[in-house]
C-alpha cells in the first residue's frame, strides 16, 4: 500500500486496479463519444480523465513532492484541455504538459515494477497493465507533439481534425506501434 495515500486517508483511491479501471475507461470513452460529442459526452470524458487523474498520483507517487507534482501537472492538463474548446492554442499546452504528466507517471510506475521481489501477485499484474497503458498514452502526446511540431508528419483522416480531437487518432497509433 502507497504511504502517501495512506496518509492522506485516500487508500481506497491509490489502488493499481482503480488506476488501471479509469485508464480503460479512459481509452474507450472516447471513441463510444466520439469527436463530435455533445457537452455532456465532452463532460463525460473529462470524468474519466479526472479519475484518471486523481488515482494515477494517489497510486503511483512515493513522496510528498511526487504527489504534489503529478496533481499539478494533472491539473494543467486538465485546465488546458479544457481552455482548448474556448482558444485552439491551449490544445497545444495541453498536449506538452499531457506529454510531462504521463511520461512521469510511466516513471514511477515503472519504478515500482523494478521494485518487485520475486514474488508476483496480482497488484504486480495491475502495476504492469498500468505500465504498459502508461507508455501508450505517453507516446500518443508525444505523437500529438510531433503533429504540432511538423504537420505532416502523420496522415489520416483524424488529421483533418481539431488537435483536442486527433487524440484518439493517436492513442490508437500508439497502442498498434506497441503491439506490433
Amino acid at each position: 500500500m502507497n504511504n502517501i495515500a495512506h496518509r492522506y486517508g485516500l487508500q481506497s483511491f491509490g489502488k493499481p486496479n482503480l488506476l488501471c479501471a479509469a485508464l480503460v475507461l479512459f481509452m474507450l470513452t472516447g471513441p463510444l463519444v466520439g469527436s463530435e460529442s455533445t457537452p455532456w459526452g465532452r463532460l463525460l470524458m473529462y470524468a474519466v480523465l479526472s479519475a484518471v487523474f486523481i488515482t494515477g498520483p494517489l497510486s503511483a507517487s512515493r513522496t510528498r513532492a511526487e504527489l504534489w507534482v503529478t496533481c499539478g501537472l494533472a491539473l494543467l492538463v486538465l485546465s488546458s484541455g479544457l481552455m482548448s474548446y474556448l482558444f485552439a492554442d491551449a490544445a497545444v499546452i495541453a498536449t506538452a504538459f499531457g506529454v510531462l504528466f504521463f511520461g512521469l507517471m510511466a516513471r514511477q510506475v515503472g519504478r515500482q515494477l523494478m521494485e518487485v521481489n520475486s514474488e508476483v501477485n496480482t497488484q504486480t499484474l495491475w502495476t504492469a497493465i498500468n505500465f504498459y497503458i502508461l507508455i501508450g498514452l505517453f507516446f500518443a502526446f508525444l505523437y500529438a507533439a510531433v503533429a504540432i511540431y511538423d504537420h505532416h508528419a502523420f496522415v489520416g483522416k483524424f488529421m483533418d481534425q481539431p488537435l483536442r480531437d486527433q487524440l484518439y487518432g493517436f492513442v490508437y497509433f500508439s497502442f498498434v506501434t506497441l503491439t506490433t
